[in-house]
Order: structure tokens, then sequence, then C-alpha cells
């Protein structure tokens, strides 16, 4: 049920625009992933929380350095 859940927290941040929502979203699908032991599930979840992380840190740098 928490990966059903996680996975509408995911959907209601992507629809709203909320990148650290979307992060934290893709992190605790991961988690979940973890704990069952999916690995590589786990692992692209992971991959895809540090590239919107990372996305979301150079939008606030270039909007600071204009």
């Amino acid at each position: 049920e928490a990966h059903n859940n996680y996975f509408a927290s995911l959907k209601m941040y992507e629809g709203i625009g909320n990148k650290s929502g979307i992060t934290m979203s893709y992190n605790n699908i991961g988690n979940v992933y973890l704990i069952q032991g999916k690995i590589t599930e786990a692992r692209q979840q992971s991959q895809k929380s540090y590239t919107v992380n990372f996305q979301k840190y150079f939008q606030t740098f270039f909007m600071f350095a204009v």
C-alpha cells in the first residue's frame, strides 16, 4: 500500500511541478523497492531522484547567477 501512496504523491507533485516533492517521492519509492529486495528498481528510482534534484539545483543557481 505504501508503494501505491508514494506513486500517487509522485503524480500529485508532478502535476504541480514541486521538484522537492518529486525528489522525495522517488526516494520513498526506491526505499520500498529496496525493502522488497528489488535492487535494480530501487537504483532506478534513486537515479530519477538525483536527476530531478540536480535540475532543481541548477535552476536555482542560474536564477541567482543572472
